[in-house]
């Protein structure tokens, strides 16, 4: 029996993951060696432009696991970049970027 992937994303002290299971499109997480800053990046697809979209700065905590295994923080940052392609109602796709924080 395969185990299914699981995660869950806290963006300002607010738990969004189960707003995001059914429009997010990919998660990323990068934790980089040494003194170079990890990253997290999530693209949501969000074709009316419902998405509320985090502030700059605002605290990002990614935790990644296996279903029934529970999930481990992998990623604490900040937000970094909100960048926004497409159009409301044409089809709207957004990008989260967070740098982590030691």
């Amino acid at each position: 029996m395969s185990k299914r992937a699981v995660f869950m994303v806290a963006v300002a002290g607010t738990n969004i993951t189960a707003p995001l299971l059914p429009v997010l499109i990919s998660l990323t997480v990068s934790d980089k060696v040494g003194t170079h800053a990890d990253t997290a990046t999530l693209e949501i697809d969000d074709p009316n432009g419902r998405i509320v979209l985090p502030q700059l700065g605002a605290p990002v905590i990614v935790a990644l696991g296996w279903e029934g295994g529970g999930v481990r923080v992998v990623f604490t940052g900040t937000v970094d970049e909100v960048r926004s392609s497409g159009s409301r109602g044409g089809g709207r796709t957004l990008s989260i970027s967070a740098k982590g924080v030691d």
